[in-house]
């Protein structure tokens, strides 16, 4: 039997560690996920209209859903300090509470098609949308006033908005094979630089996100791979990273910037090391196409979603991957080629703070 970890999520046998904790509860592809900061719940945005809290520890949802809407929920995300949910669906984007999941607005709709993603500003006082109408907008969290109109971003559907660290700047992905970084307060491509978009993959771009320091940007595309890009100057930084098979839908940074899980429509969430950029470990075997997979709190979780049977939802646990490649780079360490070096490793921190697959990877 798992048992519930300090963070809220199961601390399975060493037999179960790379095996999932099922939930069930959607009854469409799943498209989002989130932990809320608690590290206790997680939310889940899917294809059949609804975005659901869980309850990690007694693997159930937490009453009904948050959302219920007539169209796809593409995207769910948990404000900087916790106490919101962002949504987005159809052309619709929703304001919830993160205590107890009721609605506090909805959104004036200004996208003239799918909402593809939501993203908090650092503050949380700005809220960023990107749309299949190729435009994004930006808006005032506390009164629902859209700050920043739609404006043109790329020459195809925008596919992620993301904020820069100081808050001064986003960054966007398109299926028009581009990235590009847009001062928040001109909507202009940031100079010098980015008067041209960043280009490498050969196929559409699905997600874009910055480093922890903001000096990287971190890519993945329908090639199946994952670029690194100065932030400053759009040149690349070492090789992609490959392994995936098919197309990647998503990455997400662990809370320490130090590792990134990828999701795939390969039927794979895997591992990677932002610095060297090799893989960890072996592939977590999802068995669907996965759109998302995202850490928790703590960083020794992931849940991931896509496609798959009869609406489950899975928890697995990635400490072994993490600390088996923390040994592996210390063994990798010798004192005689490094005489006045002091290397240390990082470590993964503990911060205080169809049918549907949502995976839990613990």
């Amino acid at each position: 039997m798992a048992t519930i970890g300090a963070a809220g999520a199961p601390t399975p046998s060493t037999s179960q560690s790379l095996r999932p904790i099922e939930f069930s509860g959607h009854t469409s592809n799943v498209r989002s996920t989130a932990f809320l900061q608690d590290g206790k719940r997680a939310l889940s945005a899917s294809w059949d209209g609804s975005v659901r809290m869980w309850d990690i520890e007694n693997r159930c949802a937490l009453g009904e859903p948050i959302v219920q809407h007539d169209n796809y929920m593409l995207s769910v995300v948990v404000s900087p300090d916790g106490k919101l949910i962002a949504s987005g669906g159809g052309t619709r984007v929703f304001i919830s509470d993160a205590e107890d999941g009721h609605l506090v607005m909805e959104l004036n709709s200004v996208h003239k098609s799918w909402v593809n993603c939501v993203c908090f500003s650092p503050d949380g006082k700005a809220l960023a949308t990107c749309s299949d109408d190729r435009t994004v907008a930006v808006w005032d969290v506390a009164t629902g006033t859209n700050l920043v109109p739609p404006f043109q971003a790329h020459f195809s559907q925008v596919r992620w908005v993301s904020y820069s660290p100081d808050g001064q700047r986003l960054l966007t992905a398109s299926n028009d094979n581009t990235i590009q970084v847009w001062d928040v307060s001109t909507r202009r491509p940031v100079e010098p630089g980015f008067t041209q978009p960043i280009t490498g993959h050969q196929y559409g771009i699905t997600c874009a996100i910055w480093s922890h320091g903001g000096d990287q940007i971190i890519s993945s595309s329908m090639d199946g791979t994952i670029g690194f890009w100065h932030s400053k100057t759009g040149e690349q930084i070492g090789d992609f990273c490959r392994g995936h098979t098919a197309a990647i839908w998503s990455i997400s940074l662990a809370p320490g910037g130090e590792y990134l899980s990828s999701a795939s429509f390969d039927g794979t969430v895997r591992l990677w090391d932002v610095t060297t950029h090799a893989q960890i470990g072996p592939p977590l075997e999802h068995g669907d196409e996965i759109y998302s997979a995202t850490f928790s709190p703590d960083g020794l979780a992931i849940i991931s979603g896509g496609h798959a049977r009869e609406g489950r939802i899975f928890l697995w646990d990635v400490r072994s991957l993490i600390q088996g490649h923390v040994t592996t780079q210390q063994r990798s360490v010798s004192p005689l080629s490094h005489p006045a070096q002091h290397v240390e490793v990082p470590i993964v921190p503990r911060p205080k703070k169809g049918r549907s697959c949502l995976c839990f990877w613990r």
